[in-house]
């Protein structure tokens, strides 16, 4: 906290680190082959990269980079790194995946389908949200 100067930019760190770890989270309910270990490097790197261009970067170069930058970049390079994670270590145990998959009756084969109505529920969840502001602000 002594780093950060100001409320947006804590704002803009968290966003950076969620960004980064958003995919693999998202993906662990509908790709099977993600790992514990793919999620801890996500979560890894993802805090590491969002530290390293919120704090670190304006300090060593002379390059600006606008918010959006340093997010593409935090989600580029944590993307990278979960996914070789994901492939360099071992999947769970087949009776591990029964045992998830019983549990939040998960087929495992609908990762299209299940992007898809998380899009699209996220999305009616945002302009609900927005719907609401306007109508209090707006009057």
């Amino acid at each position: 906290m002594p780093f950060i100067s100001d409320a947006k930019a804590g704002f803009d760190l968290l966003v950076m680190v969620g960004a980064g770890t958003g995919a693999v989270f998202l993906l662990r309910w509908f790709w099977m082959r993600i790992n514990a270990w793919t999620e801890i490097v996500a979560m890894a790197v993802s805090i590491v990269c969002a530290v390293f261009f919120q704090m670190v970067w304006p300090s060593v170069s002379d390059v600006k980079l606008l918010f959006w930058h340093r997010l593409l970049l935090t989600i580029g390079v944590t993307t990278v790194a979960w996914l070789a994670a994901t492939f360099v270590t071992r999947p769970e145990p087949a009776e591990v995946l029964a045992d998830f998959k019983a549990r939040v009756r998960a087929k495992g084969s609908d990762i299209g389908m299940g992007v898809l109505w998380t899009f699209l529920v996220s999305l009616a969840i945002f302009v609900f949200m927005w719907a609401i502001g306007a109508a209090i602000c707006l009057k």
